[in-house]
Order: C-alpha cells, then sequence, then structure tokens
C-alpha cells in the first residue's frame, strides 16, 4: 500500500515523522513472468499492476533475436578483456557458429558468464572446443550431435570412480550455471536443497 501512495500520489512517510514527504520519482520494473497471468492467478496485485503499467516494453527471449547475440558477444569479449587487463581473443567462424545456434535458456545473463568462461581459457584463438566447455559440454551443439560426454584420450583414461564425478561435477556447473539460485538448481536436479548442497561439497564446488 505504501509503495501504491507514492506511485499514485508522490508521497511517502518516513519513520519517525508525522509529515509526508513529497518525492520525484520515476520506476522501472522488470520480470521474466507473464504478468497478466500472475495478476490472473492474483499472485500480483491488480492495482499495483495497473499503476506501474504506464509503457510497455517486451523484451523477446535471446534465441529469437539471434542478431544480437554477435553484438553481445562483441561487448563483452571487450569490456571483460579490459577488466582483465588480456588482449581480447578473435573466435573462430565455427566457435562463432555454435554460439550462434545455441538456445540460450539463461538469456543474457547466461551469455555473459559463458564469455568470461571464453576468456579464463586464456587463448588469442577461441575454437570450438573452448565454446563447447565453456557452455559446460552440453546443449553446445545440435540434439542429432550431443552425446554430453567427451571420453579421456587413452594415455589419460581415469577410474570409473573419478571419471563418474568428473561427469556429475560438470552437469551440476551446468545446472547451477543455467539456474537463478541453488535451490532452482537443486529442484531441476530432483534433489532436496541440503542434498544438492552435500553432494556439491564432495565435487569440490563449494
Amino acid at each position: 500500500m505504501k509503495l501504491l501512495r507514492v506511485i499514485q500520489d508522490g508521497e511517502l512517510e518516513k519513520i519517525g515523522r508525522t509529515e509526508k514527504v513529497k518525492v520525484n520519482v520515476r520506476v522501472i520494473s522488470a520480470t521474466n513472468k507473464n504478468i497478466e497471468e500472475e495478476v490472473r492467478a492474483k499472485r500480483f496485485r491488480e492495482d499495483l499492476y495497473y499503476r506501474l503499467n504506464v509503457i510497455s516494453l517486451v523484451i523477446p527471449d535471446l534465441q529469437d533475436r539471434k542478431e544480437d547475440i554477435k553484438i553481445l558477444l562483441d561487448h563483452f569479449l571487450s569490456f571483460y578483456s579490459l577488466d582483465m587487463n588480456i588482449e581480447k581473443p578473435h573466435l573462430s567462424d565455427a566457435a562463432l557458429e555454435i554460439l550462434m545456434n545455441y538456445k540460450w535458456p539463461g538469456n543474457v545473463r547466461e551469455l555473459k558468464n559463458v564469455t568470461q568462461r571464453i576468456l579464463f581459457s586464456g587463448e588469442k584463438i577461441i575454437d570450438e572446443n573452448i565454446v563447447f566447455h565453456s557452455l559446460g559440454g552440453l546443449n553446445s551443439r545440435s540434439d542429432t550431435e550431443f552425446t554430453g560426454i567427451e571420453f579421456p584420450k587413452p594415455e589419460e583414461i581415469m577410474t570409473l570412480k573419478d571419471f563418474e564425478k568428473k561427469v556429475r561435477a560438470n552437469y551440476f556447473k551446468y545446472v547451477r550455471s543455467n539456474s537463478a539460485s541453488d535451490t532452482e538448481a537443486a529442484q531441476k536436479l530432483g534433489l532436496a536443497p541440503p542434498s544438492f548442497h552435500r553432494m556439491s561439497r564432495e565435487l569440490g564446488m563449494k
């Protein structure tokens, strides 16, 4: 109710003061939910929605505006290269093709995180293998190509237990990087949050 009063009348009440204080503010709000559906389900106040909904901008998912992917990639590569004090790397055509065809379920946030992982490789030329690993090794190729597992070289063969741990750790990292929180990641994995945290520690992620 206090927020509604601020939006409608431009007034708020400060703790310890009896008189109302006039404020001049503009409110910009965002959501990844279908807000009309949330209002109908009574999970969002209808009166607040109509006070906020003066001008609406609908931003499509990143996979529906692929022309933005290359622009955002270039921006994040430039920004984080400068931040890390390293030379901006060059993306190979094959690497760029993987990134352009990826579905980006985490939208721009995921693209931002993947760009940082790419830079952590320390390579000046970013090829498809670096991109594949930066995407978590999953879903970066087409469904017909996907196996989800990269086997070690013959001279690097490890025990079954160690290999299972590596695969599990990579999958945990992938799910976590595509979730808003540990709780959401645990839910996607079908685990109770305490079990997720315990297994994450065992895999060296905590």
